[in-house]
């Protein structure tokens, strides 16, 4: 009997082992189909970067290195064909010729002053803006006390690591005119204000996105008090393809502005960068 019990415990055990086994490369071939298709994507994000890259491109400053202005063309929808005045449109281009000064700063220091120019005064961080460049600050081993520093130097340290221009020299170059353009919508129900935006869903399948609110006090607005004194927003989200001075690297940015009437004045809302498989150059917002 103890001689059959055991015989009986070695098969069973055999089994087991069998089956964990079987398990185990079950497990095993689930991984390597998961990783097979991220790699696909990958592949595919790739060489969408690099069709987006060689299309063709204008450089971002003149041959006396100034900034050029840009006239980006509203994609108007079915869903939504908003008519700007004469101050929105003016006010518009002007936002967008901000938006292509801080995309080209190779600088803190060019960042900052472009930047101090558009609040017309100081440039403040917001509460979620310390949030952010402390945590970056101290989770990348850059600086252990970031919470020690003053303000402007704050903003500096992280505009250097975040940005990659400080230590990667990575930076925007080129933009690609057919690839860029703005899209002009009404939200006119209080819940959209809190809804995650997907102004440019295509952009999104194409390679996933990363949204952040801005780190800095544009003015003394608010989306959600200017949408309770007006029933409605009007919002910009203005979406630049942007090539770098990385080969084969140019993706899409998109800046979602909203229209204060009583300032006349577009105040930046938050910022959606495309993700890059590669992604060299990054924006600080």
């Amino acid at each position: 009997m103890i001689a059959l019990f055991n015989l009986q415990s070695k098969q069973l055990l055999l089994i087991y082992f069998l089956l964990l086994s079987c398990t185990s490369l079950s497990v095993i071939y689930a991984i390597d189909d998961t990783e097979s298709v991220a790699l696909e994507k990958l592949v595919s994000s790739k060489e969408q970067f690099k069709t987006w890259y060689e299309k063709a491109h204008i450089s971002l400053k003149d041959r006396y290195n100034r900034i050029i202005e840009l006239n980006l063309v509203n994609q108007r929808d079915s869903q939504s064909d908003v008519a700007l005045s004469v101050t929105q449109q003016s006010a518009l281009r002007n936002v967008i010729y901000w938006n292509v000064q801080a995309f080209c700063a190779t600088s803190f220091d060019e960042y900052y002053k472009v930047n101090k120019n558009f609040v017309d005064g100081d440039l403040n961080i917001s509460p979620a803006g310390y949030m952010k460049m402390r945590y970056t600050l101290k989770h990348r081993d850059a600086i252990i006390r970031p919470e020690l520093l003053p303000d402007y130097e704050l903003a500096e340290a992280y505009w250097v690591v975040a940005s990659r221009v400080g230590f990667l020299n990575t930076h925007f170059v080129d933009l690609i005119p057919n690839e860029s353009f703005y899209k002009l919508s009404e939200l006119r129900d209080v819940r959209e204000l809190a809804t995650d935006p997907d102004p440019f869903p295509k952009d999104r399948k194409t390679c996933g996105q990363v949204l952040q609110a801005t780190s800095f006090i544009w003015s003394d607005s608010d989306p959600v008090a200017e949408f309770k004194s007006k029933g409605k927003l009007l919002v910009a989200d203005i979406r630049y393809m942007i090539k770098t001075n990385v080969k084969n690297l140019a993706f899409p940015i998109n800046i979602r502005m909203y229209w204060n009437e009583g300032l006349e004045r577009w105040i930046p809302w938050f910022c959606i960068e495309y993700n890059a498989p590669e992604r060299r150059c990054k924006v600080v917002f």
